[in-house]
This record gives C-alpha cells, sequence and structure tokens, in this order.
C-alpha cells in the first residue's frame, strides 16, 4: 500500500476528511491514508452472493450482516472495510455516527491478485487484535475456493480449505451446511480456470492445459 496524504491526520480528521470521498474507501493506520482498491465484477458478484445467503440465515437471529460499507476497527490501530461481517450480537460502534464496527465475530475477505498477500498476511495479523473476532473467511475471487480460519483457545487459528463448487461447507455455529458453489452463481469459474491454466501452461500451448493436475 501507499499512503494517499502529505501529512498525518489525527482520527477525527479521517473521519471526517473520509465523509467527502464518494468515489473511494480509505484505510487508516497512525495516521495514514491508504486508498483502497476497487471491486471487480467478480468480487462483487461474491460478495452479494454472501449478502444473500447469511441475511437469509440470519434473519430470525440476534446476528446482523454488513457489507462492504462499514468500516471495522482493530485494536492494532488499523481502520479498514471487509468485505462482509457478520455481529452475533448488539452492534458495538466506535464513534458517534455509527460509521465503525468494534465487535465482528466473523470477517470475509474476497481476494484479487493485487489484496492476496496482504489480505493474507499482515491485514489478518491486524484482525487478530480484535477479541470477538472467531472467524476469518478468504474467498477466491474467480473459482468456487474457501479457506476458513477459526479460532481455537486465545491464539491459535484452525484452518479449513474448501475447494469445488460441491464441496459442503458444515456451518456449525448456525446449524446448517452450504455448498460452495452457493457463493460463486453466476461468476463463470470454469472459463477462469480454463484462462488460468492457459496462462501458466508451459508446455506446448496447442496442447489442451490439464486443469486436474
Amino acid at each position: 500500500m501507499s499512503s494517499t496524504s502529505h501529512r498525518f491526520l489525527t482520527e477525527e480528521e479521517f473521519f471526517l476528511w473520509e465523509e467527502y470521498q464518494p468515489l473511494h474507501k480509505h484505510q487508516f493506520y497512525r495516521g495514514e491514508v491508504f486508498t483502497m482498491e476497487g471491486s471487480t465484477a467478480d468480487q462483487a458478484t461474491v460478495n452479494v452472493n454472501l449478502c444473500v445467503f447469511f441475511g437469509n440465515l440470519t434473519r430470525s437471529l440476534p446476528s446482523q450482516c454488513y457489507a462492504s460499507l462499514l468500516m471495522v476497527r482493530c485494536p492494532s490501530g488499523l481502520f479498514t472495510y471487509p468485505d462482509f461481517i457478520i455481529v452475533e450480537q448488539e452492534p458495538q460502534c466506535y464513534d458517534r455516527k455509527q460509521r465503525v464496527l468494534t465487535n465482528p465475530v466473523w470477517i470475509f475477505e474476497i481476494l484479487s491478485s493485487t489484496t492476496e498477500a496482504y489480505d493474507r498476511g499482515v491485514k489478518f495479523e491486524h484482525y487478530q487484535s480484535i477479541s470477538t473476532l472467531k472467524h476469518y473467511v478468504i474467498l477466491a475471487e474467480n473459482r468456487p475456493h474457501i479457506e476458513h480460519y477459526q479460532k481455537v483457545g486465545q491464539s491459535e487459528w484452525r484452518l479449513q480449505s474448501l475447494k469445488g463448487s460441491n464441496v459442503i461447507w458444515e456451518l456449525s455455529e448456525f446449524s446448517t451446511s452450504v455448498s460452495i458453489g452457493e457463493f460463486y452463481h453466476k461468476v463463470d469459474y470454469i472459463e477462469n480456470e480454463v484462462r488460468e491454466a492457459l496462462d501458466t501452461c508451459l508446455c506446448d500451448p496447442t496442447e489442451p492445459p490439464n486443469l486436474y493436475g
């Protein structure tokens, strides 16, 4: 990331400035402002599918879901916009205008080629400073692949990797399960897999790529 501000801002200055930035969302960390990357069509489609599934799932529960318009504060100092959030109880906000959430239990990020390393690494480290966070879910943007990190004990995170549209994701916290393909409805992931295989194929380009290893 590269900073977009030429001087350090206070939190109050950042919140005020952010209100007048309709074209982009921004992250804030220790006085510096960073412009966040816009979404691709596939990312936006996966996000809508998350909203539909978990929105319906939690409709009769005390849990609440929020799309990418709500900021989260990490005690480590990072303010950022996750792609999707679930709060299990009453939402707690950091600011009077209720734009910054402090008690997410689930955080979802939809990867892109430019944000993947950050979402897997430094950003996840920041998220781990949130005491209420129990689940961190990473979704590939253009193929059915979900990585679910679940907090075990005080600081250990257990990873479950799920690949394939027909693979079932057991959501014991909600007493239900769902196929991974549910979140990739209207994403042409077959075409994406073929395109990626062609891009990385080191063999004779006239030969069909092997998509299955």
